[in-house]
């Protein structure tokens, strides 16, 4: 919410009856006049998240969106989103030393990191339970 006065100041925005534009923008955005003097908009920005390729595969689980995608036969790189309860999606993924140790807490790993590698690579086969801890770890 913004006062309608800053709204009305800025140069690069119009509002023209209950949509407002802005310098730069394609799209108006629609406006809700909460008082004389008070108003809400939602503005909504996109984003590459995830390149889906032929090797690539999305599925919903327990609210989640599973991103897998191929890197050798066999081997795939995963990472999760999740939708938070401010609307915020987050992206998770196993990237560090100390999430390894969680992730040794729960299920077997091994070290597949080899000489060209830029970062260490771990194999896991987690069962059905132990992914679950690991979503929610």
């Amino acid at each position: 919410m913004l006062p309608l006065k800053d709204v009305e100041e800025r140069e690069d925005c119009r509002i023209d009856g209950e949509r407002m534009y802005v310098t730069g923008r394609s799209e108006c955005i629609p406006l809700e006049f909460i008082n004389d003097s008070i108003v809400k908009g939602t503005v909504i920005e996109n984003d590459t998240l995830f390149m889906m390729g032929e090797n690539s595969v999305a599925r919903m689980y327990n609210g989640h969106v599973v991103l897998s995608q191929e890197i050798k036969s066999d081997q795939w790189a995963v990472s999760l989103l999740s939708l938070e309860e401010n609307k915020n999606i987050k992206y998770r993924a196993i990237t560090d030393r100390t999430k390894i140790k969680n992730v040794e807490n729960i299920t077997s790993l091994k070290n597949i990191t080899v000489e060209d590698d830029k970062k260490d690579r771990f194999k896991i086969k987690p069962n059905m339970k132990q992914f679950d801890e690991l979503i929610y770890d």
